[in-house]
């Protein structure tokens, strides 16, 4: 559902909803299905999946002239996930016990931004300020057994995964972002400068942290050749429960680096074709990985016996 309405011509407002639901029961048959001649034999515990998701956006654009712009976006995403998981005897298939999970999250998200023309075609401002918020839960639910063998997999599980350990007791996170940008564009004979600046703060791990970035081009208009450069620092922060959550993940993750620099030049071949080559390097720091020590509750059998 989408909606727009133009009270004036300095006012603008639209409104935004849409959602999806996608249901799949992963069993031997659709295994056996999706694995039909690889000679690859899956031995993934039995699973149902249902995902549900529902983003609502409201936006409202403020035009008092040609050359001022201030554009305010607000929006909601909520996503739930039920997740049933049956563990099995592989010589016997007897269902050893089963569970159910149901993980939601709620993502809000507002951003305000302002354009201004400072020389018409020639020199743009544009700043911003955004503010995001993470909710997400995770709990068991609706254990289910029919086998002698369940208290000794229910009680190894437990003392062997913190992951699985937390899914039982019930886990939850709570993330803020804030952050705000300046960027300037001049354009001019041909040449366009675009240099940047962003700052952001990460509540969990208490981090103030400020990017810059430039990117330059310069185009021949006779010949359709433009040559491209660019550099800037990139950051963003952990978004999954078992990366920051504070019983099976670490909650004082920073946010994750990335320093990029590329070149390269466009070439335009008549009017329907562009000839692009392009070189970059990418450095990356504080990235976020598995901690070796930390074991999911079951994992591929990739080593069958003879």
């Amino acid at each position: 559902f989408k909606y727009g309405h133009e009270f004036s011509k300095e006012h603008k407002v639209s409104l935004s909803i849409f959602g999806a639901r996608d249901r799949q029961a992963y069993t031997k048959a659709q295994a056996e299905f999706e694995n039909a001649g690889s000679g690859n034999a899956d031995n993934r515990p039995p699973v149902g999946l249902d995902k549900q998701f529902r983003t609502e956006g409201l936006r409202y654009v403020y035009q008092p002239g040609s050359r001022f712009t201030n554009t305010l976006s607000m929006s909601r995403n909520v996503f739930k996930e039920f997740f049933e998981l049956k563990f099995t005897n592989p010589a016997t298939a007897e269902n050893i016990f089963g569970i159910q999970n149901v993980t939601t999250q709620n993502l809000y998200y507002v951003e305000n931004v302002q354009n201004l023309e400072i020389i018409k075609n020639i020199l743009k401002l544009e700043t911003g300020q955004n503010y995001r918020e993470r909710n997400i839960t995770l709990k068991g639910e609706n254990i289910s057994q029919q086998n002698t063998q369940f208290s000794q997999v229910f009680n190894n599980l437990l003392d062997s995964s913190p992951t699985f350990r937390a899914l039982i007791d019930g886990d939850g996170a709570k993330a803020k972002e804030y952050g705000a940008f300046a960027e300037v564009t001049i354009d001019y004979a041909g040449f366009k400068l675009v240099p940047g600046v962003r700052w952001d703060y990460y509540n969990l791990a208490d981090q103030k942290a400020l990017s810059p970035r430039i990117n330059s081009s310069y185009t021949i208009q006779k010949t359709g050749t433009t040559f491209i450069a660019g550099a800037g620092i990139h950051r963003n922060a952990p978004v999954g429960i078992e990366q920051i959550s504070a019983r099976v993940g670490n909650s004082n993750l920073l946010m994750e680096k990335a320093e990029h620099l590329a070149i390269g030049i466009n070439q335009e071949l008549g009017s329907s074709w562009l000839f692009k080559v392009e070189g970059f390097r990418n450095i990356f720091s504080d990235l976020v990985v598995s901690d070796n020590y930390a074991r999911n509750p079951y994992s591929w059998n990739d080593q069958p016996r003879d």
